[in-house]
């Protein structure tokens, strides 16, 4: 699914302005998220609190991140992260 309104009772980031969210859920609460578009820095709403590693693939590097529902998750890149975890 992606995190635009169609998909809002499951998506974990809500979407903003030109940046894409793919995700895939599982019923236990595992996610998987390719977060990608044009080159920048971009604030997503965070809609489920979730405990996730937000990875840049093209490095193999991954940062901790956790967030409450209401919070805001920034994420700069110039080719896309991925966003694995679980919803809490």
């Amino acid at each position: 699914h992606h995190s635009g309104d169609t998909w809002r009772d499951i998506r974990v980031l809500a979407v903003t302005g030109r940046a894409r969210v793919d995700c895939r859920s599982h019923a236990d609460g595992r996610f998987v998220c390719t977060i990608d578009g044009p080159p920048g820095t971009y604030a997503f709403a965070v809609v489920r609190a979730f405990t996730a590693r937000l990875c840049h693939p093209g490095e193999g590097t991954c940062d901790e991140v956790s967030r409450g529902a209401g919070e805001t998750l920034r994420v700069t890149f110039t080719r896309g992260r991925v966003l694995v975890g679980r919803r809490h």
